[in-house]
């Protein structure tokens, strides 16, 4: 039983998933299916990107617009925000 565990974890597996050209594929045609679209999130970089789209999951995108400049004026990088209490976060 052994040996068999060790030559599983030894074989090679083929990645799953879509591969790149099928991806590109899928990005051309949302593009052209879709060339105007816009976020709803107001944000100058990924990270405050990611921040909006986690608030977005617990609120509107609105509120989240309403409520974000405050904190990225208080918390502009993901360090100052790594390292801020949560009671003065909330």
């Amino acid at each position: 039983m052994k040996q068999k565990i060790n030559t599983e974890l030894n074989e090679k597996k083929e990645p799953t998933g879509i591969g790149s050209s099928q991806s590109t594929e899928i990005l051309k045609k949302l593009e052209e299916k879709l060339p105007d679209v816009k976020c709803e999130l107001i944000h100058k970089n990924a990270y405050e990107l990611l921040v909006a789209v986690i608030l977005s999951a617990q609120c509107t995108d609105k509120r989240v617009n309403l409520v974000t400049p405050r904190l990225f004026a208080k918390y502009p990088t993901p360090q100052d925000l790594a390292v801020a209490k949560p009671k003065d976060v909330i």
